[in-house]
């Protein structure tokens, strides 16, 4: 029985992630090698949806190539600014524009987005369900850099008492 081949992208991505993690990257090679063809496939039909570029940008990233993914991520951004200002009042413009924020980690911008498509379209779950992830992720990255703060501090206290103690054996062995 054959199975059939998946074209979905992420679904690819993903895959790619877990034999990288098994350690296959015979396979794991070959599934980003199919995203990105998918990728570039859709790009060479539609370059102008916002939804192409963004699927390029992970698929980039991935690969490790953050010049090429910097490009598809200002094109996406572009496309979006684009459609917001053409159509004000479209949920659809505002979730993807959000969706391209959120890429970004532009929290606050991500979360004004999808807050605005909630607004526009109430009855969409995906619009709530986008809202509720970012605030998840917002609060992830808030705590996150907050402890990198707190451990930078840690550490550069840490290293000036180490100084000072250096400096105190030096000082006690000169018979200061």
């Amino acid at each position: 029985m054959l199975r059939k081949r998946s074209r979905s992208t992420s679904t690819l991505r993903n895959l790619a992630i877990c034999y990288d993690n098994a350690g296959d990257t015979k396979r794991s090679q070959a599934r980003i090698q199919s995203a990105l063809a998918i990728d570039l496939s859709r790009y060479k039909r539609d370059p102008g949806a916002a939804s192409v570029n963004r699927s390029l940008v992970r698929t980039f990233r991935l690969i490790g190539d953050d010049e090429q993914a910097d490009r598809y991520l200002a094109n996406a951004l572009s496309i979006g600014l684009k459609r917001i200002r053409k159509h004000p009042t479209s949920s659809s413009a505002a979730y993807s524009l959000g969706r391209t924020y959120e890429l970004m980690d532009k929290w606050d911008d991500a979360l004004e987005q999808f807050g605005r498509a909630r607004e526009l379209d109430p009855k969409r779950k995906k619009y709530r369900k986008a809202y509720l992830r970012t605030v998840n992720r917002a609060a992830t990255s808030k705590e996150s850099s907050s402890e990198e703060s707190s451990s930078k501090e840690l550490s550069s206290e840490d290293s000036s008492s180490e100084k000072t103690l250096s400096v105190g054996v030096v000082d006690a062995a000169e018979g200061v």
